[in-house]
């Protein structure tokens, strides 16, 4: 039974690689060959950039004799890479997975389910994980002085890694778990510390030259307080040296936490698998209820849909975000924009106003939320489709819910950039209307791909969420159109002025959002009909 279950997750995991997600049939060969390329280059991408990186440090640790140092930092990178990427999978896969009451009815022990859970679970942080921690060897031996000692002890490291990253993603999905079921809003809350992690992120990562330097700089007085205060910190750190001692306690922790885990799991994966609604059902009066619209009331249905998701909300709404954050870095640099735009038009590139609508286009395309919004559904979307309503009410609720999410943050942002940029009142109303339009188009092309090719039999709403293709082309179609149309500026600005080429670009948005919006209300329909 259990090498069952392990070959279910197993092919649970390569599902996106090997499965027709519309059909349920396996792809043709070409079709997986496909997949798995397109998954190799985005892995080789993320790999690269943290090759680069990796060699950046490692050349200046390793000359100055401080490999200890290299490890910790790109080492911890690599376990924080690997928990952010699965902690909240960890507490999808674990609690929240659709054929969880169909298995727990079967006579298979509890412990069965958990132990293929959890295979999923360490796969995914290997993945995760490996994308920093196989550069880092790599780097290692280049710089480095690789002997058959240190190669054996990097080994050791990169399991570690891997183990740890397991470990703390089954903590923290656990504790995650515990929340949820007494948080009220707890989506909001997973939400909110994962901004704070990526702000933390940020942060660091525009700030490494200086930290290195720095940590360089001090790098003996760093490593005595660490053995004082930190020694577990710096044990895990020398693994890679080949310090039998450090070997030691490190194995030592990591085996004592994968302990601890693995018993929390068990003794609680029952209890939140069958128990994770989080809230007391609340008695509902007639006087609770009130008549509304029934678009607001299809708009309500919506949010509260996009609300309760976390993963939702963070991987289809994180523009919104960073348009809010850009829009207070830009008018507190307002004053270093200015320069700069005069500097560049005394020299004949007056391009910055053309720039600043892509920038803001660009940030706006990042807000994918019709994409999925089909695919969620799911098994229930016969429920959604016997309502008696019509197509066009159910499809145009999706538009609304991207507008309401995504257009206040947009209008924000447009101001703050036109403000930070010192453009005239003319251009900066038409960049606005630029960007308002873009919405619009970017939320009806959006929904139109999840028609095209929806993905509606999944037992993890990450699945339609991350994986589907038209979250993947619902972005980088956006982002690569708004590149053409910036690019195609540049050799124009000698004989077209920022705001006439504007008024082009509204011009061309316009009528493509009108035939999207036709397209929506004809075929898209007619292919909602049908599924």
């Amino acid at each position: 039974m259990l090498k069952t279950l392990l070959r279910k997750q197993m092919l649970e995991i390569s599902k996106s690689i090997f499965v027709d997600r519309k059909t349920g049939k396996r792809k043709t060969k070409r079709d997986i060959i496909t997949s798995a390329v397109i998954f190799g280059v985005i892995v080789l991408f993320l790999a690269t950039s943290f090759f680069m990186l990796c060699m950046m440090m490692g050349q200046s640790c390793f000359d100055a004799n401080l490999g200890w140092m290299y490890f910790l930092v790109v080492g911890g990178i690599a376990i924080l890479m690997g928990v952010f990427g699965c902690v909240f999978n960890t507490y999808s896969t674990l609690f929240l997975a659709k054929d969880n009451d169909m298995l727990l009815a079967m006579p298979i022990p509890v412990k069965y389910i958990l132990i293929s859970r959890l295979l999923g679970v360490y796969l995914m942080g290997v993945v995760y994980s490996g994308i920093v921690s196989i550069p880092m060897i790599i780097v290692c031996y280049i710089y480095g002085s690789p002997s058959f000692v240190s190669i054996l002890s990097s080994l050791l490291l990169l399991i570690l890694i891997t183990l740890f990253v397991f470990v703390l993603s089954c903590l923290l999905g656990f504790l995650v778990a515990k929340i949820s079921t007494r948080l009220k809003y707890k989506s909001i809350v997973i939400v909110l510390l994962s901004l704070l992690f990526v702000a933390a992120y940020y942060y660091v990562y525009f700030n490494a030259e200086q930290l290195i330097v720095g940590m360089l700089t001090n790098g003996v007085n760093i490593a005595e307080q660490m053995r004082v205060w930190a020694y577990p910190f710096f044990a895990f750190a020398n693994v890679a040296m080949g310090d039998g001692w450090s070997i030691l306690t490190s194995v030592s922790i990591v085996a004592v936490l994968l302990t601890l885990s693995l018993w929390l799991l068990n003794r609680n994966f029952l209890k939140i698998a069958t128990n994770t609604s989080g809230s007391k059902n609340k008695k509902r009066s007639t006087t609770d209820s009130k008549r509304v619209s029934v678009r607001r009331a299809l708009l309500g249905k919506e949010l509260k849909r996009f609300g309760s998701s976390a993963v939702y909300m963070l991987n289809c709404g994180l523009g919104s975000f960073f348009m809010l954050v850009a829009s207070v870095l830009l008018l507190i640099k307002s004053a270093d924009i200015i320069n700069i735009s005069t500097v560049l038009a005394a020299e004949g590139y007056d391009i910055l106003a053309v720039l600043g609508m892509a920038a803001l286009m660009m940030m706006a395309a990042a807000n994918d939320i019709t994409a999925p919004s089909i695919s969620l559904e799911g098994k229930n979307l016969w429920i959604l489709k016997s309502l008696p309503i019509s197509e066009w009410q159910i499809l145009r609720a999706k538009i609304d819910l991207h507008i309401t999410i995504t257009m206040p943050c947009v209008l924000i942002s447009s101001i703050c950039t036109t403000i930070a940029l010192g453009l005239g009142w003319l251009i900066s109303i038409l960049i606005i209307i630029v960007t308002v339009v873009f919405v619009y188009e970017s939320a009806i092309f959006g929904l139109l791909l999840n028609l095209k090719v929806p993905l509606l039999v999944w037992n993890n709403e990450t699945t339609p969420v991350k994986q589907s293709s038209a979250v993947i082309l619902s972005i980088f179609v956006g982002w690569i159109y708004v590149i053409i149309m910036a690019a195609v500026y540049i050799p124009l600005r000698l004989i077209i002025s920022p705001m006439w080429y504007i008024v082009i670009s509204l011009l061309v948005n316009l009528v493509i959002t009108l035939l999207l919006w036709r397209c929506l209300k004809t075929k898209g329909v007619a292919m909602f009909r049908n599924l």
